[in-house]
């Protein structure tokens, strides 16, 4: 199921602030924000780890991504899904994690296509302001986002 939640063409976005990180920084970020998981950057990858307790042992889970820019959202591209040395279906994870979690709204997991949809431009700072991905290259060290206003025209 995809939902069409693009903008007016007749919009215009006017950007006020430019934001640069490199992969390190955008690491610690993921960290702090992920909740009883790690996030880890490699080549053009993330990462996304966590484990969990079964018949008393501890297992490691992995989940690897690519990530795109689409109309000034990001796309995470699933690329791998293993659990312990087990490879697992990125689409049937992607659906139970969809069906089980609590995703905030600006998140749209796409179990079918096998990707995560951040829907920035569904983020608003102070009810007025919004944040656009501009570039998102890992092995670069170059992620910029925007802040600005969209303006109709």
């Amino acid at each position: 199921m995809e939902n069409n939640r693009h903008t007016n063409e007749e919009e215009s976005f006017e950007e006020y602030l430019s934001i640069h990180m490199t992969s390190s920084q955008l690491e610690k970020l993921l960290n702090d924000e992920l909740e009883g998981m790690d996030a880890s950057i490699y080549d053009n990858h993330i990462r996304i780890s966590s484990s969990y307790q079964l018949l008393g042992r501890t297992i490691q889970i992995f989940m690897d991504f690519v990530p795109e820019i689409h109309n000034g959202n990001i796309v995470l591209n699933e690329t791998g899904f293993t659990a312990g040395n087990l490879p697992l279906s990125g689409s049937r994870v992607l659906s139970l994690m969809q069906q089980q979690s609590s995703l905030p709204s600006y998140i749209e997991i796409q179990s079918s296509r096998s990707r995560v949809l951040i829907h920035l431009d569904e983020l608003s700072i102070a009810d007025t302001y919004e944040v656009k991905a501009e570039m998102f290259n890992l092995e670069d060290d170059k992620i910029t986002f925007l802040l600005g206003k969209t303006e109709s025209q």
